[in-house]
Formats: C-alpha cells, sequence, structure tokens
C-alpha cells in the first residue's frame, strides 16, 4: 500500500522524468566541458608538435624517454621496498 503510494507520487509528478531529463542535461554539459577543454584550453599546436616528435624519430632518440620512464620506475621500486623492509610492513605487488 505505501509503496504504490510511493509510485503513484513519483509517476503523477513526474519525479522519475524530472531526474532523467537532469542527468540528460548533466551529461551534455560535461561532454561540452571536456570538448572545450581538449580543443580549446588544452590545444597543442599540432604543427610544431608532430615537427618536434619526427625530428626525435628522425634523430634515433625514440628509446630516451622511455629508458627515463623505466630507470625511474624501478628507482621508486627499490625505495618503496626499501621502506617497507625498514618499516615491516608487507609490500603489496601488483
Amino acid at each position: 500500500m505505501v509503496m504504490d503510494a510511493v509510485l503513484s507520487f513519483l509517476s503523477n509528478y513526474k519525479i522519475v522524468d524530472m531526474c532523467i531529463g537532469v542527468m540528460g542535461i548533466f551529461g551534455f554539459v560535461l561532454i561540452f566541458d571536456r570538448f572545450k577543454a581538449l580543443y580549446f584550453d588544452y590545444a597543442l599546436p599540432a604543427e610544431s608538435f608532430m615537427k618536434q616528435v619526427m625530428n626525435l624519430i628522425e634523430q634515433d632518440k625514440v628509446e630516451e624517454p622511455s629508458r627515463s620512464v623505466v630507470q625511474t620506475k624501478r628507482n621508486l621500486s627499490h625505495m618503496s621496498l626499501n621502506v617497507c623492509l625498514k618499516n615491516q610492513i608487507a609490500m603489496i605487488t601488483r
């Protein structure tokens, strides 16, 4: 009986319809905001970026940044292992 009253209230006063409409509007606003951020606020100058990438490829410097990232990850894993061993905390592995 109470459930019927709640359901009739929701359908008579269009509460569910309003919630769906608000979520739709929120979705459009979110999509517009992401579009604006991607193409206007944080847009890359494509020509100069591609020239820089092509120059690095031509100079065969493709692997240098990746080596740096790998070395940084190794250093971080060694540091976390040392901290865990000093504090006798079990390390969570991935």
